[in-house]
């Protein structure tokens, strides 16, 4: 209910970041690891690609009408939607 992420090192119990920018709660979070799916090199259609560092993301859908995606390696925002 801070309006903020988490993110902790289960093995130590240590703080490794917090994640800020929601303007209201936090309803969901996921974290995503956003690789290429194509395993076939001639084929681009289905390429998403990496989003960001090493493509681990967290993405937080808020009350405050916003998805936030942000990099975790980084720990920067890559993307608002409204």
């Amino acid at each position: 209910m801070d309006k903020t992420i988490r993110l902790w090192d289960v093995e130590t119990s240590k703080s490794l970041h917090v994640f800020k920018g929601h303007k209201s709660y936090i309803c969901c979070v996921d974290i995503s690891s956003l690789q290429s799916n194509n395993k076939n090199e001639n084929n681009k259609n289905n390429d998403i690609g990496v989003i960001g560092g090493n493509g681990y993301t967290i993405c937080s859908g808020s009350c405050d009408s916003t998805i936030r995606i942000c990099d975790i390696e980084t720990t920067k925002q890559l993307n608002v939607f409204n």
